[in-house]
């Protein structure tokens, strides 16, 4: 099993320029494709355990599913 530590963060939006907070937790790396000045909301920890087999060979990201 692989922990993967999500969070909420705060970015920018690239066209409009404003700051916000993401919607759905995710990884340092999902983050840092978003704006890589992204800064971490440390209360918004969450930790999620998966199968290696779940992930592709060197994944270290998570993506959110709509519902």
């Amino acid at each position: 099993m692989q922990v993967i530590d999500l969070y909420r963060w705060r970015v920018t939006d690239r066209v409009s320029g404003r700051r916000y907070v993401t919607r759905y937790p995710m990884s340092e790396a999902n983050a840092k494709d978003l704006d890589p000045a992204a800064e971490r909301i440390e209360s918004t920890h969450e930790c999620m355990e998966v199968h290696r087999a779940v992930l592709p060979p060197g994944a270290e990201r998570f993506q959110p599913t709509r519902q």
